[in-house]
Formats: structure tokens, C-alpha cells, sequence
């Protein structure tokens, strides 16, 4: 898989989960910025482990 498809599948997934888990931390009555952050923060987490999981690496 080429390098730059793959950091923009994982970019993708990224704002999609920080998306929902920011909603979720917001429905919770915490407005401030850091969490939602953190949320954004385990989301990357979240789409680098699925990509890892599946075998989205790309070789040179």
C-alpha cells in the first residue's frame, strides 16, 4: 500500500472516531477542550491499532 493512502486512511479513521468520541465526552456535560482532545488522542490509537491489526502496513 502506498505510504501516503495509508497516513490518509489513518487520518480518516482518526476524525471519524475522535468525531463520535467527542460527541460521547460532550453528551457527558464536559465541555472543556482537553477531553475532547484526549478523545481525539485515543482515537488515533484506536485507527493506528485497527490498521496494525489488519496488516494495512505498507512495505518499502
Amino acid at each position: 500500500m502506498d505510504k501516503n493512502l495509508f497516513i490518509s486512511l489513518i487520518g480518516l479513521f482518526t476524525l471519524i472516531f475522535g468525531t463520535i468520541l467527542a460527541s460521547i465526552v460532550a453528551t457527558w456535560g464536559i465541555g472543556q477542550m482537553l477531553p475532547e482532545l484526549g478523545a481525539f488522542l485515543v482515537s488515533a490509537l484506536i485507527a493506528v491499532g485497527i490498521a496494525k491489526i489488519s496488516h494495512l502496513n505498507f512495505r518499502n
